[in-house]
């Protein structure tokens, strides 16, 4: 066993070092902090950078029908036609012409056919535009040379809006007044007169069909278009419907008064409603369509004896005067409806238009001769060679 002095000759064991020394192998615990700080803040800052993402999802295309159709619509009220005077295409192995001269024209099992020089396409017809209330179909003319399309209505009746097309009411107090008004309502002599002024006031339909340019002028050719016996053939159920009724029209049964109403303003209506513009268009078509005053339409009820509101504000223009000069010369006949309302109504013409833009006297009555021709209808020949002469003066 060694000794004390044994063990303490022997070499002691070397100090550890100091907590100082150590901590100087090492970065301070601060610093490493910020180092870790500064690491998560950029870290933080670039997925904040960083866009959002937007998952990938199949969006349906819009549709367009119900745009394309609304602009249709607006263009058709305001009576602009669009008329695409290509040839339609054919349909399979019909494909043999084209547009263009010198082309390959044909696809197909067949050979490829080049047009001669010089070569005009055919003459086909388009299809029309239908409608639930009126049909009418256009005959399209178009060539390669042509510039202009011509266009001819086809004449049909079948759905052109009737007189007291809903019913025709069952508040008489007699048989006979309905029973007369259904029997000449469906007669074909009836029907091929086709009075507007019937329609004016007792057609539901009829409200439906001025929407449309097209019906609209549809239905004023096959009414301009009446045999000149239409005249006296209603003056006369005027006469008769006036004797039938007399307990109903002393009643004011609705039916009864807008029938007599429309019957004797026939001839003058016919005459203001057949009037045309400058530009061939019909003046009541003009009218009803008008976008920009919806009012011009109100001088024509002066004809089925209605007021003309105070307040109206129609367009002054040529078709505006020849229609209160067909009124005023109308006047003339007492029994007319208009001669009751025309001084009324010419005074706001002239209230809007300018004093004396349009006579506002009512002229002197129809006497002895003059008011039996006026009373048979043959007044509305009358009417209108007046109002021809007043337009050449004017």
């Amino acid at each position: 066993m060694p000794t004390r002095s044994a063990l303490l000759s022997m070499p002691s064991p070397s100090p550890s070092p100091t907590p100082s020394l150590r901590r100087a192998a090492y970065l301070p615990r601060s610093l490493t902090s910020l180092l870790l700080l500064a690491v998560c803040l950029t870290f933080t800052l670039a997925l904040a950078a960083r866009p959002p993402t937007i998952p990938d999802t199949l969006v349906p295309p819009a549709d367009l029908g119900g745009a394309v159709a609304a602009e249709l619509r607006a263009l058709e009220e305001k009576g602009i036609v669009l008329l695409d005077k290509r040839p339609p295409p054919r349909v399979g192995a019909e494909w043999d012409l084209g547009s263009y001269s010198g082309g390959l024209m044909r696809r197909g099992v067949g050979e490829l056919v080049m047009r001669k020089e010089g070569e005009k396409s055919t003459t086909t017809s388009a299809p029309s535009k239908t409608s639930t209330k009126s049909s009418s179909s256009t005959t399209i003319s178009s060539s390669t040379t042509d510039s202009v399309a011509t266009a001819t209505p086809t004449n049909t009746t079948a759905d052109l809006p009737k007189p007291f097309d809903s019913n025709i009411g069952a508040d008489f107090a007699s048989e006979e007044c309905p029973a007369f008004i259904a029997t000449f309502l469906a007669k074909p002599e009836f029907q091929d007169c086709y009075p507007v002024s019937l329609l004016l006031e007792s057609s539901q339909a009829f409200f439906q069909t001025l929407r449309s340019p097209f019906l609209t002028t549809a239905l004023l050719d096959h009414s301009c278009a009446a045999p000149s016996t239409c005249a006296p053939y209603l003056s006369s159920l005027a006469a008769t419907l006036n004797s039938t009724c007399s307990l109903d029209l002393s009643r004011s049964n609705p039916t009864a008064t807008m029938a007599l109403t429309g019957l004797l303003a026939y001839p003058s209506l016919r005459t203001a409603t057949c009037l045309k513009s400058s530009t061939g268009s019909y003046c009541f078509a003009d009218a009803i369509t008008n976008s920009t005053s919806d009012e011009d339409a109100y001088v024509y009820y002066l004809g089925v004896g209605n007021e003309l509101p105070s307040t109206t504000r129609m367009t002054c223009n040529k078709c505006l005067k020849d229609v209160v000069g067909v009124f005023g010369a109308a006047a003339a006949n007492r029994t007319a409806p208009v001669a009751a309302v025309y001084a009324e109504g010419a005074a706001v013409v002239n209230g809007v238009c300018g004093k004396g833009w349009v006579n506002e006297t009512v002229p002197s009555a129809l006497t002895g001769a003059a008011a039996a021709l006026g009373s048979s209808g043959i007044g509305g020949l009358v009417v209108a060679v007046v109002v021809g002469v007043m337009m050449v003066l004017m």
